[in-house]
């Protein structure tokens, strides 16, 4: 009986931890740059926005939001939160959840929804990337600026990890291609006009097909989405 209590009370306490310090500071700079560092009881940010904030303590994507406001990637903010004693990736992320829900009255709820999603498959002819010469072992190495993606002894997983940030769907690995590979892949980006018409994913398509020999297929799916029910902007403090 006394073992159970003991477990109970250990386990609210971890559910209800929160950081023992925090400061949230509305960042009106304009800067096109931001940076969070995340991880053993602290969150450092500066000029994140209220989106890549909540996508990064929920774990979740940005493909995966629902029922967010239309600002909330257009404001930032500079977070400073630490505990004082150390902690997991996955504790920090709960920890952060709590700051959010404190100080922005953050609801949400999780569902699975039908969703677009992207097949990624080789095309008859065979792909068109160079096996690695990299080692066998680690993450290889992956970049993307915008209109282009490098990478060096990258496993296809991790390509179609990084082609869902930039198409903000998601793709899954449907090639059965093993090992890594290096490879570059770039595609023009279309004209700041006419932007409600442009089709600016069309050219990553076209790229994916004639330099790497890969092919995005369309579908639909279930998907865990976070749907956000409440969502206020929160006074600085």
């Amino acid at each position: 009986m006394a073992l159970s209590m003991l477990l109970a009370s250990a386990s609210a306490q971890t559910q209800t931890r929160e950081f023992d310090v925090a400061s949230i500071k509305l960042n009106s700079s304009g800067a096109p740059m931001w940076n969070m560092d995340f991880g053993h009881g602290k969150v450092t940010a500066t000029n994140v926005p209220l989106k890549s904030l909540i996508t990064g303590a929920y774990d979740v994507r940005s493909f995966q939001l629902a029922g967010a406001p239309s600002w909330i990637g257009s404001v930032s903010y500079d977070i400073t939160a630490r505990s004082e004693n150390d902690a997991s990736d996955r504790e920090t992320g709960e920890m952060l959840q709590r700051l959010l829900e404190s100080r922005f009255a953050l609801k949400v709820r999780r569902e699975k929804r039908q969703h677009a999603i992207y097949a990624l498959v080789e095309l008859k002819g065979g792909n068109k990337m160079k096996p690695s010469a990299a080692a066998e072992h680690g993450s290889g190495n992956i970049s993307s600026n915008g209109n282009s993606i490098t990478g060096t002894g990258v496993e296809v997983p991790y390509l179609a990890s990084i082609l869902s940030e930039v198409l903000e769907y998601p793709v899954t690995d449907q090639t059965g291609l093993k090992g890594r590979f290096d490879f570059n892949i770039r595609w023009e980006l279309p004209a700041q006009n006419n932007s409600d018409t442009v089709d600016r994913t069309a050219p990553v398509f076209t790229a994916l097909e004639e330099q790497l020999g890969l092919k995005l297929k369309a579908g639909r799916g279930p998907m865990d989405m976070l749907v956000i029910e409440h969502l206020d902007r929160p006074s600085e403090n």
